[in-house]
């Protein structure tokens, strides 16, 4: 029996250390892709415009 309950909380580990990875991944994605637009407000009712970044040497690669 106790078998059986070490083998589950074994496998629960091992589902939140991957969720915890997929977070962590998706967050640095959105983190890069956050960095890499820049917005202005523009006109009377600032509306909210994209402003064209340069792209460094590295990501254009």
């Amino acid at each position: 029996m106790t078998e059986h309950v070490d083998s589950r909380s074994g496998t629960r580990d091992r589902i939140h250390e991957t969720a915890h990875a997929v977070a962590g991944g998706h967050d640095a994605f959105l983190h890069e892709a956050l960095d890499s637009v820049s917005w202005e407000r523009l006109g009377l009712l600032g509306r909210l415009t994209r402003v064209e970044r340069e792209r460094s040497r590295e990501t254009a690669a």
